[in-house]
C-alpha cells in the first residue's frame, strides 16, 4: 500500500559506484558485493552484467539463490557458520568456496561434501578474528579464529580432510562501519603473516612428501571483508537522491548531511601501497566485500504522514507519524546511534489533481519536528528536532541513501513498493 511508503531506486548509480571502487583500487582489488545487504534482483543484475570484474559474498541460502545462476562461480559462502542444508545447497548450486573459522566446521563441510559424493574440491577460507575496535559494529565477538590457530587447521584439514577440502585462503572483517584506515591496515598485515606461514608449511609437508602423492596447493586468496563507507569519495555519490542538489524544478531543500569522517577513496589511498606490495611480492588475489559502497546512494525512502500533532505548549513544534519505524528500515537508530534526517514533500491539490513539491525551507517556515514509528513504542522514534515545514497528513517526507541494511530487512523490497529509474 502506498501508505506504507516506497523506495525508489536509480540503478544508473550501481555501475558507477563499481567503476569507482575498480578506480581507487587500480583494478587490483576484486569487489565481492555483501548480497546481505540489499538483495535486489536488478541491482545484482547489474553488477553480473558488467564488463569489470564483480562478484558475491553470500551469507544464506536466500542470498545463494538471488543471485543469478549463471554467476553461481563468482560466489563466497561467506558464512563461517553454515548448516547443513546450507552446505548442500550451495553445492548444488556450484558454489564450491566457502568460509570457516572451526574444526568442526571443517569437519561438517567434509562431511556433507562425501555424502554427495562431491568429485569437486571445495576451497575453504580461514576467517581470521582480528581488531575491530574502531568499527561501528564490531563482528568479532561471533565469528573468526585466532591467527595463532591457523597452523592447526590447516593440519586437521590436510590429515582428515584432504580429498574434499582444499586450504585456498584467509579472510577478515574489520566490522562494519569502520572509521580508521589503520584498522585495515593492521588486519591485512596480521592476514599476509598468516598466508606465508601456512604456506610456509606447504611448502615443508611438499618437501617431506613420499610415494608419489600430489602437491598440496599454496594458499592464494586474502579476502579483507568489508566495512566501507557508502560515500566512494570518487565522485559516484553525486547520484538522483542527493538532496544537496538544488536543480530549477525543486524547491530549495534542506542543507545537506555534513561530510563523511571517511571515505571508501581514503581508505583505498591509505592501504594500497600494502595490498599492492602482497600482490606484487607473493602473487596473491585480493578481493574485498563492500555492501553499503554500492547501494547506499542508489535508493530514497518515501514515507507517507499519515498523523500529526502538534505541541499546545509551542506552536513551532510538531510530532509526524510514519509507517516505518527503528524495528524495520531505520534500525540502525537503535543499532549504532545513525541520524536520518528527511526532507518534506508537499501535496496540494491544485486545479485537476495533485500537484507534489518540495517544500520551501525558508527559516521563517521552518519548525522543529520528531519523527514517530508506527508501534507503541515509545522509543519508536526515527529522528528529533529536525527543521521541517508545518505538514499535513498525506504529506510526504523524504529519506535519501537508504540502500544499505534498510528496506531489504524491513520487508519494502516487494516490485509493488519500489520504483526503477534508469538513465
Amino acid at each position: 500500500m502506498v501508505d506504507d511508503g516506497f523506495t525508489l531506486c536509480d540503478l544508473s548509480v550501481v555501475p558507477l559506484k563499481l567503476s569507482s571502487f575498480t578506480s581507487s583500487f587500480r583494478k587490483i582489488v576484486i569487489p565481492f558485493f555483501a548480497v546481505k545487504c540489499h538483495p535486489d534482483p536488478r541491482v545484482l543484475l547489474s553488477l553480473t552484467s558488467s564488463p569489470l570484474p564483480c562478484g558475491f559474498d553470500c551469507a544464506s541460502m536466500e542470498e545463494i539463490r538471488a543471485v543469478p545462476p549463471f554467476s553461481s562461480k563468482k560466489i563466497i559462502y561467506a558464512n563461517p557458520q553454515k548448516s547443513n542444508q546450507g552446505i548442500k545447497f550451495s553445492l548444488n548450486r556450484n558454489v564450491y568456496n566457502m568460509t570457516f573459522d572451526s574444526e568442526y566446521e571443517l569437519l561438517k563441510v567434509a562431511s556433507v561434501a562425501r555424502e554427495m559424493e562431491e568429485q569437486r574440491e571445495i576451497g575453504m577460507i580461514l576467517r581470521l578474528l582480528v581488531p575491530d575496535d574502531h568499527s561501528k559494529v564490531p563482528l568479532g565477538e561471533k565469528f573468526g579464529a585466532p591467527p595463532e590457530k591457523a597452523i592447526e587447521l590447516y593440519n586437521e584439514m590436510r590429515e582428515n580432510f584432504d580429498d574434499v577440502l582444499t586450504f585456498i585462503g584467509i579472510s577478515f572483517h574489520v566490522g562494519s562501519g569502520a572509521h580508521d584506515p589503520s584498522s585495515y591496515k593492521n588486519a591485512i598485515c596480521i592476514a599476509k603473516d598468516v598466508l606465508l606461514s601456512l604456506n610456509a608449511a606447504v611448502e615443508i609437508d611438499n618437501n617431506n612428501m613420499r610415494n608419489g602423492s600430489s602437491d598440496y596447493k599454496p594458499l592464494w586468496l586474502l579476502d579483507i571483508g568489508g566495512g566501507f563507507p557508502g560515500f566512494d569519495g570518487g565522485g559516484a555519490d553525486e547520484g538522483r537522491f542527493d538532496t544537496s542538489v538544488v536543480t530549477s524544478s525543486t524547491y530549495p531543500l534542506p542543507p545537506p548531511p555534513p561530510p563523511p569522517g571517511l571515505t571508501t577513496k581514503q581508505i583505498a589511498d591509505a592501504i594500497f601501497p600494502t595490498i599492492e606490495s602482497i600482490v606484487t611480492n607473493y602473487g596473491f588475489t585480493v578481493v574485498a566485500e563492500p555492501g553499503r559502497f554500492f547501494v547506499e546512494a542508489a535508493f530514497a525512502l518515501c514515507c507517507r504522514v499519515y498523523s500529526v500533532k502538534f505541541s499546545k505548549d509551542a506552536e513551532d513544534e510538531a510530532e509526524y507519524f510514519i509507517s516505518q519505524g527503528v524495528d524495520g528500515v531505520f534500525k540502525d537508530v537503535k543499532l549504532c546511534n545513525e541520524t536520518f534526517t528527511p526532507a518534506a514533500l508537499r501535496v496540494q491539490e491544485e486545479g485537476n489533481g495533485p500537484d507534489s513539491f518540495f517544500a520551501d525551507c525558508i527559516a521563517a517556515d521552518l519548525i522543529k519536528a520528531t519523527i514517530r514509528g508506527p508501534s507503541g513504542a515509545a522509543n519508536d522514534v526515527v529522528c528529533r528536532d529536525v527543521l521541517l515545514p508545518r505538514l499535513c497528513v498525506g504529506d510526504w517526507l523524504v529519506f535519501d541513501r537508504m540502500g544499505a541494511y534498510t528496506t531489504s530487512i524491513a520487508g519494502l523490497g516487494s516490485k509493488s513498493s519500489k520504483i526503477y529509474l534508469t538513465k
